[in-house]
């Protein structure tokens, strides 16, 4: 087993978890001073071992302090190679020891193989292994070596001891000691308590004899008291008796009164529940009656509502839409008429115009040709003229070519308008025939729409009528289905909870599977149900049989009767399910197969008791379905109903039946006799509530059907009204298509005629353009005419002559007078006219629009009548539907009111009867006070004679039988008083005479006895014990030296080999010192002498403490400490021996030295040879050596680096070192470094650490120099 891993984190230097893998053979550790080399080795031993952190503060600094923020907490982890199960209580290869610890100190943590454990395990798993955490010899700190060396001879010696172990041996005879002492004082303690008890036991044997005669005495004193109370018991026997009786004959009359007043109570507490009921159903019924009074109101005003609503709506239909018609109609007359009339001036005006303008134009042109004569005369030659005259005519031609294209473009766009109106007259006139199919449809909609409207009408009066039924079916149902609660609760008072339990989760179980219960109204040829119901509800008897038909029946009454096993099992299959679900459920009940009954046939034991008068059998009184008679056999086969007992004593010995007397006493076949008072009134009766329960429900379940009925009707109702509703929108939805078509058709209408206009207007203003284009060419054709005329002259004009001149004049001023005169007004007032009629033509459009508008929404109101009608027809539905309504609730609230009154009249009688029943229960509870204040008297004397009687009876208990008392004493008196007083006079001489008699002296005497007994036997206890006790602490001495005197021979035997190993020509031995060999065999002879005093001791009763401080201090031992003598020069070896003072002055003339005469090197070699030889007596698996070559120089180095190199072959050692002796022999490097006080390490190879060693070496020799 090694080391295979070290875990630290938070340790000391070491921050950050550092990771050292170790080699099985030599690991070698290197670094600078301070890097945290050392702190490898304390994180190893301070989880080996207790030798450091033992207390918190030592603990808490531990944790490392670095630069940064503190560490809390601390873990030391390592991975022992366990392939040799040395830990053979973990089968695994690689074991964990874990050790971690926090700043509080609080908690420690110790873990191997990732599980928790205690500190104590842990210390025993290594210790298991070899590894002692107590004196971890196996680990060499820095210093070590050196206090071995220095170590005294005493210290030596105490080290041997805890390397041998005898500190067990020492703890054991510690206990030893402690027990021994321990026992002597509780013997010292036995023997005073012995010596007591002797004395008192003689005291007691003298107040015996004066005990014995107060016994005697008293004897007598105990027979007169029992003869005495004798007398008593026979006096108090006698009254008691006689009021016995008495109180027997009173309280059965007050029984008789109790039943009575308990009938009248019933039947009263029954008229109080029905008078509750009642007044909780008037108080139902004012509600209601309130309530339907709310509603008439509220229907009356709904009434006059809807009423006031169709009268304005009729009249709003035959007036505001007909006035706002009329009204837009006339505007748009009256504007269209003023249009016509600006239109018609405006043409007037215009014609005067045009006529002005083709005047101005015939002078223009005459105007033109008189000046172009005039100008003639400026022109040299023709050529000229015409070459002017040509310029004018290209320009004319130009001007009619333009016009002639501006005429082409008007007409093509006056052709193009009237193909558009005619376009538009076409779609004008299909859009007014859909219009007018569309309203023919709507119409036809309007009547549909109407008739399914009459037809909801009649289903919902129809709806009406079934919801009165429904109404009167639940107010019978209410107060029936509360009887029958009521009733269930009175039979359920005759049930054990546990069988109600039962019988409800059976009933639970019917409804999840949809099983029926019972027979239900099958006929007797059918199947059997499944579950039948109880034994109860399938047979009927008569009233006067029904008390011995209960008596007999008993639990099962409520028997379940089932069709067969398999449907027993399943039950019960579901009423454990249900146990498992909930524990707390608790029921009990009985189930009855029939098919499996059936075959056994109780009928063959059926008797005849036709010759019998007074008696029937009970099955014969019963009446139940046929199917049912195994089951009805088996319960009542062996019952007969008779009279009296006498009849039922023949019966049952001559037919071996049971009886059962009308009352309900029974005498069973057995020939035990059960009965006694039974309270059973009639109403009481479970047959007789039973039957009622079965009426109650066939009523019930007849208004059930009726009630089903008339849902099923109503809902059947409801969907015909919900089928009318979907058609009524579908009809509603067909009508808003139609609708939006008719919208459409007339939007299209009013869009086609507004466009038709725009076009028309258009077409004008083209056609007055065309017009003045026509008259432009013909004027302009003239000009060419003129023109071309001209240029035909051959000859040139030499001018205009006077008459011409003078008409130049004329058209000048014409033109002028027409320019500034006729023109300005006449186009003033075309401009005005023009604007006005615009300003009139789009007012008449705006009109047209709304008229448009108002005539769709008219449209909508009278021509699609089927929104004026389904509104109204909805209203009138309505209203009809509201008096209807009304109708129907003041007939409830007259059915209510009769309700009321009747039920008034039935809590009358219940009050009159509850006063009758409170009269005869006031009469009953005076007679009841006057019985029991006798019952109470007669009691009170009872029980005073039955207390006297029994404290008599007591006393004659206490004071034994006659026979041992009363007549084995002799002149005994005969009557009460000379009982008495003889009682007297033995009472007062034990009172003077024996009034401090010790009456507990038998009793302590034996007590005291038998606790004498007791402590002889522990006084020979506590004497073995000592011995044995002895005994041991003599065995411990001598195995404690023993083991001693072993472990310092093996220890010297390689103290030496070790040495010679290290200095070959070298020999080293160990020297046991003691005070003197005198002193050792006084010892010895004083220990022989001492164990035969013990035993003589043992026979004292008492011994001196002194003797055994004695014995403690005798058994130490005479060693006094381990001396070392080396030799550096060959010498014959020696053995190891035992020195004394003697031996010591031979040596110091020998070749051998003490470590007193070496120097520091050599005593570091000694202190090491004996710690290997420690190791080599002791071997551990693992070594752990901190610089232990400090002191040594180079040839020693080498010795001890060969000697661990030897050892490292089959042990894992870890060093530290500065010396390159130790780096050689090592397996594996490590380097410890730090950087901001936290300790790094890394593997490195050999030479690393070689170098490693030169460069420090150099730092301390510059360092050196620098101090030196």
């Amino acid at each position: 087993m090694y080391i295979k891993e070290v875990r630290i984190k938070g340790f000391k230097t070491y921050r950050d978890e550092t990771v050292i893998t170790f080699d099985p053979g030599c690991n070698c550790i290197v670094g600078l001073n301070g890097s945290g080399k050392s702190n490898i080795l304390a994180a190893i031993q301070f989880l080996f071992s207790d030798t450091i952190g033992n207390v918190p503060a030592e603990r808490k600094a531990l944790l490392h302090e670095g630069v940064s923020s503190a560490v809390s907490e601390a873990s030391i982890e390592i991975l022992l190679d366990n392939t040799s199960r040395r830990l053979s209580m973990y089968d695994e290869n690689i074991v964990s020891l874990k050790r971690v610890f926090n700043s509080t100190c609080q908690k420690e943590e110790w873990i191997i193989a990732g599980k928790h454990i205690s500190k104590k395990d842990f210390e025993s798993v290594l210790e298991s292994c070899g590894i002692s955490r107590s004196n971890p010899y196996f680990i060499v700190r820095q210093g070590k070596v050196t206090e071995l060396a220095t170590m005294s001879d005493a210290a030596r010696l105490r080290l041997l001891r805890e390397i041998a172990g005898t500190r067990t041996y020492d703890e054991r005879r510690e206990e030893s000691m402690r027990l021994l002492l321990e026992t002597e004082t509780r013997k010292t303690r036995v023997d005073i308590v012995f010596s007591d008890i002797q004395k008192r036991i003689e005291t007691l044997k003298e107040e015996q004899k004066e005990f014995r005669a107060y016994v005697n005495l008293d004897k007598r004193k105990r027979a007169l008291e029992y003869l005495l109370v004798e007398s008593e018991w026979e006096e108090a026997s006698k009254a008691e008796q006689e009021y016995f009786e008495k109180l027997e004959k009173t309280e059965k009359n007050l029984g008789a009164v109790d039943e009575e007043y308990l009938m009248i109570e019933t039947k009263r507490t029954k008229e109080e529940e029905l008078r509750k009921i009642l007044e909780g159903e008037i108080n139902i019924l004012k509600i209601e009656k309130k309530h339907m009074q709310n509603k008439i109101v509220e229907a009356s005003g709904t009434v006059r509502k809807l009423e006031l609503e169709i009268i304005e709506y009729e009249k709003n239909c035959k007036s505001t839409v007909l006035t706002q018609e009329k009204e837009s109609k006339r505007v748009i007359e009256e504007l269209e008429a003023e249009v016509a009339r600006k239109r018609k001036s405006l043409e007037l005006i215009k014609e005067s115009y045009n006529n002005m303008i083709r005047e101005k134009e015939i002078l223009q042109q005459q105007e033109s040709f008189l000046l172009s004569k005039q100008l003639e005369q400026s022109y040299s030659n023709i050529e000229e003229r015409n070459n002017a005259l040509q310029n004018k005519l290209n320009q004319h031609k130009r001007s009619q070519k333009q016009l002639e294209e501006n005429l082409f473009t008007i007409r093509s766009s006056l052709e193009v308008k009237n193909k558009e109106l005619e376009s538009l007259d076409k779609n004008l006139n299909k859009w007014q025939k859909l219009e007018k199919k569309s309203r023919e449809e709507l119409d036809s909609i309007a009547i549909e729409l109407h008739k399914v409207n009459e037809e909801k009408y009649s289903i919902i009066e129809e709806k009406h009528g079934v919801e009165k039924v429904l109404f009167n079916i639940n107010n019978k149902l209410k107060p029936l289905l509360t009887t029958i609660i009521e009733k269930e609760k009175s039979i359920e008072k005759h049930i054990k909870p546990s069988i109600r339990k039962g019988i409800s989760l059976i009933h639970e179980y019917c409804k999840a599977e949809n099983f029926l219960w019972g027979f239900g109204n099958s006929s007797s040829n059918e199947d059997l149900p499944l579950i039948c119901g109880t034994l109860l509800e399938n047979i009927n008897v008569d009233d006067i049989y029904a008390i011995a038909v209960e008596a007999a029946a008993g639990r099962n009454l409520h028997t379940i009767i089932v069709k067969n096993q398999e449907v027993a099992a399943k039950v019960i299959e579901y009423l454990n399910s249900n146990r498992l679900k909930d524990e707390s459920v608790d029921y009990s009940l009985i189930l009855s197969p029939v098919e499996e009954i059936s075959k056994m046939n109780f009928g063959k034991s059926r008797k005849n008791l036709d010759g019998i008068d007074g008696a029937i059998k009970m099955i014969d009184v019963l009446s139940f379905d046929e199917r049912l008679r195994s089951i009805i056999e088996q319960v009542f086969g062996k019952f007969a109903i008779v009279e009296n007992f006498e009849i039922a004593k023949k019966i049952v010995e001559t037919y071996n039946m049971s009886c059962v007397t009308l009352d309900g006493d029974e005498w069973d076949n057995k020939g035990c006799i059960r009965g006694g008072y039974r309270y059973n009134l009639e109403s009481e009766n479970l047959f007789t509530q039973s039957e009622e329960l079965k009426t109650l429900l066939r009523e019930r379940d007849s208004l059930i059907k009726e009630k089903d009925l008339a849902e099923s009707n109503f809902r059947s109702l409801e969907e015909s009204i919900n089928n009318i509703e979907r058609k009524k929108e579908q009809i509603l939805y067909s009508k808003e298509q139609v609708s939006s078509d008719i919208s459409k058709a007339t939007e299209m209408i009013h869009l086609t005629e507004s466009r038709v206009r725009n076009i028309e207007s258009t077409i004008n203003k083209i056609s007055q353009e065309e017009e003045k284009l026509v008259a432009n060419l013909d004027i302009n054709q003239g000009y060419i005419t003129e023109i071309c005329k001209e240029m035909s002259s051959k000859t040139l004009s030499k001018g205009l002559n006077y008459k011409e001149e003078l008409k130049l004049k004329e058209l000048i001023n014409s033109l002028r007078e027409l320019n500034h005169e006729k023109f300005p007004p006449i186009e003033e007032e075309v401009h005005r006219l023009t604007n006005s009629l615009e300003e009139s033509e789009i007012r008449l459009n705006s009109l047209l629009q709304e008229y448009y508008q108002l005539q769709e929404e008219t449209n909508e109101r009278n021509q699609n009548r089927s929104f004026s009608t389904e509104n109204l027809s909805d209203i009138k539905s309505t209203l009809r539907e509201e008096k209807s309504k009304l109708k129907r609730l003041n007939e409830r609230i007259d059915e209510i009111s009769d309700r009321i009154k009747k039920v008034d009249d039935e809590i009358k009688s219940c009050e009159d009867k509850q006063e009758n029943f409170r009269i005869t229960e006031s009469n009953l509870l005076d007679q009841q006070k006057q019985l029991q204040g006798e019952v109470e008297r007669l009691r009170s004397k009872y029980e005073h004679y039955r207390h006297m009687k029994s404290i008599a009876t007591q006393e004659k208990v206490c004071l034994g039988c006659p026979d041992n008392l009363s007549f084995t004493i002799n002149n005994l008196p005969s009557t009460k008083v000379a009982i008495f007083e003889e009682l007297e006079k033995v009472k007062e001489q034990l009172n003077t005479e024996f009034h401090t008699v010790n009456k507990k002296v038998i009793s302590e005497l034996d007590h005291f006895i038998r606790e004498y007994t007791d402590l002889s036997e522990r006084h020979n206890e506590l004497n073995t014990a000592m011995t044995s006790i002895q005994t041991l602490v003599e065995t411990l001495d001598i195995q404690k030296e023993k083991t001693l005197l072993k472990i310092f021979e093996e220890i010297n035997f390689y103290f030496n080999q070790v040495f010679k190993e290290l200095i070959p020509n070298g020999d080293a031995k160990l020297v046991l010192k003691v005070s003197s060999q005198d002193k050792l065999e006084n010892s010895n002879q004083s220990n022989i002498n001492l164990s035969s005093d013990r035993q003589a001791n043992q026979k004292r009763s008492k011994k001196n403490l002194s003797e055994l401080k004695n014995i403690d201090n005798s058994s130490e031992s005479t060693f006094i400490g381990i001396g070392m003598r080396v030799s550096f020069q060959g010498v014959p070896n020696s053995s190891p021996r035992i020195s004394n003072g003697s031996n010591l002055a031979q040596n110091k003339t020998s070749s051998y030295y003490s470590l007193n005469q070496l120097s520091g090197g050599q005593k570091t070699l000694v202190a090491l040879a004996l710690l290997f030889a420690v190791h080599r007596a002791d071997p551990a698996p693992l070594y752990l050596l901190d610089e232990i070559d400090a002191a040594l120089d180079d040839q020693y180095r080498l010795s001890v680096a060969t000697l661990i190199q030897k050892q490292a072959l089959s042990t894992q050692f870890i060093i530290t070192t500065f010396r390159p002796q130790f780096i050689d022999i090592a397996d594996k490097f490590f380097q410890v470094s730090q950087v901001n006080r936290s300790s790094l390490v890394k593997e490195i190879n050999k030479q690393q650490a070689l170098e490693l060693l030169q460069e420090q070496l150099q730092q301390q020799k510059v360092l050196e120099i620098t101090e030196g």
